[in-house]
């Protein structure tokens, strides 16, 4: 039987290589409408694996997926209460196939390759802010998300498949030169 073995990661990397686009639309001074793009992200990423007690150069890459978002607001009560709908749709199909993790040995490059072929996937929320007082807004709000992994591709390095579902909950306190926000 093999013994197994601790592998630790420690990979970081940046990327400001992306495209945000959006619309709003305010047919009436108490509805909005708006549209939002995010284009995918790929990120470089470096740093070291550590695996019986040597440490390894380590490289791979992961993206963010494009996103298409579109959202609904409208104000009650004087703009006391404002109600908002949002609907998303994550290209995650395109992001990551697989990843690749390329660990510097002195046996020579080890590649070690992790199938995601993940899936497309819709989010939805739902969300209200009342104001408590002038000053005051509390919100209140829930999510519902799928996750991109497909059952087939389950494992503890990836979110599971399946829905994911959310209540959100916050408030703020509005001054006269900025605002506090918690949640």
């Amino acid at each position: 039987a093999m013994t197994p073995v601790a592998v630790e990661n420690d990979l970081t990397g940046t990327s400001f290589a992306g495209l945000g686009l959006g619309v709003t639309y305010a047919p009436t001074s108490d509805f909005t409408l708006a549209a939002t793009y995010r284009s995918q992200i790929t990120a470089d990423l470096s740093g070291s694996t550590t695996m019986a007690g040597q440490t390894f150069e380590t490289t791979s890459k992961t993206s963010t997926p494009h996103r298409l978002q579109l959202e609904a607001s409208h104000q009650f009560l004087e703009d006391q209460l404002l109600l908002a709908l949002s609907v998303k749709y994550l290209f995650y199909k395109g992001s990551n196939h697989e990843v690749d993790t390329v660990m510097q040995t002195p046996a020579g490059a080890q590649t070690n390759s992790v199938a995601l072929n993940w899936q497309n996937v819709p989010g939805f929320a739902l969300g209200g802010e009342y104001l408590a007082t002038d000053t005051v807004p509390v919100r209140l709000g829930y999510s519902l998300s799928k996750s991109a992994t497909p059952t087939e591709n389950a494992s503890p390095l990836v979110p599971g498949p399946g829905w994911t579902h959310a209540v959100h909950g916050g408030a703020g306190l509005k001054l006269e030169s900025f605002d506090v926000d918690l949640g």
